[in-house]
């Protein structure tokens, strides 16, 4: 998935992810620089199960970028990350840019994610703030995480934003010079 303002997004299989705001200034059309937001933007998703990676482009000065769980959001200022949810608990991991976390409505004061960190939200108490644990992402979990985030980085190259004759911002996708072709081998054919 890739909106207007740069951000590619990567859902892996049985994710339930809700567009719960997006809204764009109007902007100039341009192929030259794709590592920069065109205009401010605001966006706001929910992860309700399965997860997700995400890659932004330097977000525009006033942009705002909420993805929201049931145990926590993060406000990220730009930088790619992955966030996993699941009925245990919440995952977020930041490998590029910074950003604020809260673990849910009695977290009150957030915490700042580096790149390189992850935070890790579990359920509170009825009546307590969720736990939310500030770490190194561990070295294990790191390729899975990168490979996913490469393909959220990888959707935001495929499409790019055009003015018409009209003047009306239109999506064109990007085609290879030479698509890659794929070989079929018949099950008929395999050896017993």
């Amino acid at each position: 998935m890739v909106f207007s303002n740069g951000t590619g997004a990567f859902l892996y299989p049985d994710t339930h992810l809700e567009v719960r705001g997006f809204t764009q200034e109007p902007f100039i059309a341009s192929r030259t620089d794709l590592e920069i937001e065109p205009s401010i933007s605001h966006t706001v998703v929910f992860l309700a199960r399965g997860a997700v990676a995400v890659s932004t482009s330097k977000l525009a000065s006033g942009s705002t970028f909420t993805l929201l769980t049931w145990l926590g959001s993060i406000n990220l200022h730009g930088g790619n990350l992955v966030v996993e949810s699941d009925s245990l608990g919440v995952k977020i991991f930041l490998l590029a840019g910074e950003g604020t976390v809260q673990g849910g409505a009695l977290d009150f004061g957030g915490h700042v994610l580096h790149a390189g960190q992850q935070a890790v939200f579990l359920p509170g108490a009825p009546g307590q703030p969720n736990s939310a644990r500030i770490r190194e992402i561990p070295a294990a979990d790191l390729p899975a995480i990168e490979a996913a985030a490469a393909q959220a980085y990888a959707a935001r190259k495929t499409v790019f934003f055009e003015q018409d004759a009209t003047g009306e911002i239109t999506a064109a996708p990007v085609v290879p010079v030479a698509l890659p072709v794929q070989t079929t081998i018949s099950p008929s054919r395999l050896p017993r």
